[in-house]
């Protein structure tokens, strides 16, 4: 009992957290015509509309992510606007120019932070997100992407069960085959190739003794006696009590 709780607690310490990003963008907003009437002409050329890149950094853990570094290439215009998706507080952070780098000291747990980055250039990218020590991995990106979009997991999952399904019944459909393949190959062994006869699984439920009774007696005697060492049974009354019993019927040209 304690070795099963024990290995329970491992493999869940083997889950990595939830933490995970998304981006969206660029989408590039006109200004509106009484703000542009405000501004200076030479200001309304410079501005004539902003481009904005969204980031998501998502914290679906039960408990604080500290020290996330987003580390991006490119270069984009004006202070990234950060705040909390849902905490009404600003947001410690640090960004480095020089190194490219923005640091989110802390994300509570499940928290999010959204940073827009405006007037992104066109080689702008987020190249990666550290948090603490740790590279944000495929596995960490999946836990977060299905608390973000409940809805999309759960399809995935229903389309990857039915996968799963639908190959497992083609497999047992073709084991089926190839099984009932190998039984009557094995069956055709027994009989000579001039037989004269197919071989087949006769079923012999309670009740249904006398139909397979009168089908015997229909045999020819020696037939009637081969069908019986097929069987290993001494007669008639052996073979009623067998579940299924191995039959061949003769052709006419045999009989």
């Amino acid at each position: 009992m304690f070795d099963q709780i024990s290995a329970f607690l491992s493999i869940r310490k083997e889950i990595p957290d939830a933490v995970g990003y998304d981006t969206y963008g660029p989408v590039v907003f006109s200004l509106p015509k009484e703000v542009s009437d405000l501004l200076p002409g030479s200001t309304i050329q410079m501005l004539e509309g902003v481009a904005l890149f969204g980031l998501h950094v998502d914290n679906y853990s039960s408990k604080v992510q500290k020290n996330i570094k987003i580390l991006y290439s490119g270069v984009f215009e004006y202070a990234p606007k950060i705040t909390f998706r849902r905490r009404d507080v600003s947001v410690k952070f640090k960004v480095s120019l020089e190194d490219k780098q923005i640091e989110i000291f802390e994300i509570p747990p499940n928290e999010s932070v959204d940073i827009e980055f405006f007037n992104p250039g066109e080689r702008f990218n987020i190249d990666r997100i550290i948090v603490g020590s740790e590279q944000v991995t495929k596995l960490m990106q999946k836990l977060a992407e299905a608390k973000r979009y409940p809805g999309r997991a759960r399809m995935e999952f229903l389309l990857y069960l039915f996968v799963v399904l639908a190959v497992s019944a083609s497999a047992c459909s073709v084991f089926y085959v190839w099984k009932k393949s190998k039984e009557m190959n094995e069956i055709n062994s027994f009989f000579p190739k001039s037989a004269g006869c197919y071989p087949y699984i006769h079923e012999n439920p309670v009740g249904d003794e006398a139909r397979l009774a009168r089908k015997i007696m229909q045999y020819p005697p020696l037939w009637r006696a081969f069908v019986f060492h097929l069987n290993k049974v001494d007669g008639i009354d052996d073979l009623k009590v067998k579940d299924k019993v191995l039959l061949c019927d003769p052709s006419p040209e045999t009989t």
